[in-house]
């Protein structure tokens, strides 16, 4: 059988010094892409750690922030108060709930506030069938405060003693979903046994104050 080899090539320009062109050879950035069409494929990295799985020395994934773009294509970094005397993605994680209180974060100082977003499995409600999502805000001095909220098939009933350091969520029947401030640790747990396993996802924790 013949082989047929299809001839590849990518222009790589170096126009200035410290700047990398990929099919430009004026580029007006350190690394500048450009790509044929608009619907082609500009980047893809393979194998990135995350800071909930893995963990490299080299990183500080406390002081991640978001990428934004430009209309010309310039890639920055989002502000984030956690950038300056805080911290990010402390608290994301995975955390297994039972009608035992578990431990998500403790702050580390009586000035600091902790904020994230968290969905969870399909447990809560009756008979386990719904899951929830919102956004929580945690400070000393206003206590839990559940300021965005959700739930899939089933109704929430209501945010009980929300802005204070017990703040439930609760369907009309089945568990719901606890959140207690003790002392300057966060922890959470199911109001009741539910018929499914639970677990509850937080993602995008930043804490803007340390000390």
């Amino acid at each position: 059988m013949k082989r047929i080899l299809i001839p590849f090539c990518i222009v790589l320009s170096a126009y200035a010094v410290g700047q990398v062109g990929v099919n430009t050879s004026t580029p007006e950035a350190t690394l500048d892409v450009v790509t044929k069409n608009i619907t082609d494929k500009v980047l893809k990295l393979s194998t990135v750690s995350n800071n909930a799985t893995n963990r490299i020395a080299d990183i500080n994934y406390e002081k991640g922030s978001p990428l934004y773009i430009d209309d010309n294509g310039y890639v920055y970094k989002a502000y984030s108060p956690s950038n300056l005397n805080g911290v990010s993605g402390v608290a994301d994680g995975n955390y297994v709930l039972t009608t035992a209180w578990k431990t998500i974060y403790t702050l580390p100082h009586n000035g600091s506030i902790l904020d994230f977003s968290f969905f969870t499995n399909f447990s809560f409600g009756s008979g386990g069938s719904s899951l929830i999502s919102g956004k929580v805000s945690v400070g000393n001095g206003t206590g839990i405060n559940i300021y965005t909220y959700s739930s899939s098939v089933l109704p929430i009933k209501e945010i009980s003693n929300n802005l204070t350091k017990l703040t439930s969520i609760n369907f009309n029947s089945g568990a719901g979903l606890q959140f207690q401030l003790n002392g300057n640790t966060l922890q959470a747990r199911l109001s009741q046994p539910s018929v499914n396993n639970s677990f509850i996802e937080i993602y995008g924790s930043t804490v803007t104050k340390t000390q």
